[in-house]
């Protein structure tokens, strides 16, 4: 009699396969919270928490086979953080719960130092770069070579590179403004440095299509007049 109670026991054992973490995802973006069981036919979410606040309580989720799966709505995943919940599946025999947990990031990255370390530095990298193209734009000549009387000498092509720098520097800063607000969303407990970032990339980058066919226009121009004016100077009218 106890080896058949033991034989049943066995075929009615729940299996359910659960892990610490479900993974890291992005904030503001559906999360699908999960649990496997083979020979459960309920399982429902107890509680869903956040830094020991309670967010929903008692909710069923639907299986497929012998997964269950409930879609959590952004709107439960708006703040940065740790989340978890706990389950509740079994059958007409026994049960078996236990807790889960996610975390919500700006990226949907998980954070380690490493990342960190890698993102700062190309942060850093892109700033330096962008001053040391501003710099440099600054110290090379905007107009052509003239002496003391005002008269042409010859025609600057360095003048040619101070466009180049400024144009290099504009996707420096754009790229500044991407990397600088996606830190801050991954990084920081606040989202409003990371979205006063993105603005401004949005507004940079809405922006660089005229930028570029304003450089475009002033470097063919530039470079019309310098011809006209290489002429004027082998002709000798200086």
């Amino acid at each position: 009699m106890n080896k058949t109670l033991l034989f049943i026991s066995l075929i009615l054992l729940i299996s359910l396969a659960s892990a610490t973490s479900i993974g890291t995802f992005q904030q503001k973006e559906g999360v699908q919270l999960y649990q496997t069981c083979n020979n459960c036919t309920y399982c429902n979410i107890t509680t869903l928490r956040y830094q020991n606040i309670t967010l929903l309580s008692n909710i069923e989720m639907t299986k497929d086979e012998t997964y269950y799966y409930y879609e959590l709505d952004k709107e439960n995943v708006s703040n940065l953080g740790e989340y978890s919940y706990c389950y509740d599946c079994g059958n007409d025999v026994e049960k078996e719960t236990g807790c889960l947990g996610f975390g919500v990031t700006g990226t949907g990255f998980e954070l380690n130092l490493s990342r960190t370390n890698l993102s700062i530095a190309l942060l850093g990298l892109m700033i330096f770069s962008f001053i040391v193209c501003i710099f440099g734009a600054s110290k090379l000549p905007s107009t052509d070579n003239y002496d003391e009387d005002e008269k042409l000498i010859s025609v600057s092509k360095l003048k040619y590179l101070r466009p180049v720098l400024f144009g290099v520097s504009w996707f420096l800063l754009l790229g500044t403004f991407y990397a600088g607000g996606s830190i801050a969303l991954a990084y920081m407990g606040t989202t409003l440095l990371g979205d006063v970032l993105f603005t401004l990339f949005r507004i940079m980058l809405g922006l660089t299509p005229i930028m570029i066919l304003v450089w475009f226009l002033y470097i063919f121009v530039s470079i019309f007049q310098d011809k006209k004016t290489k002429r004027l100077i082998e002709r000798g009218f200086e």
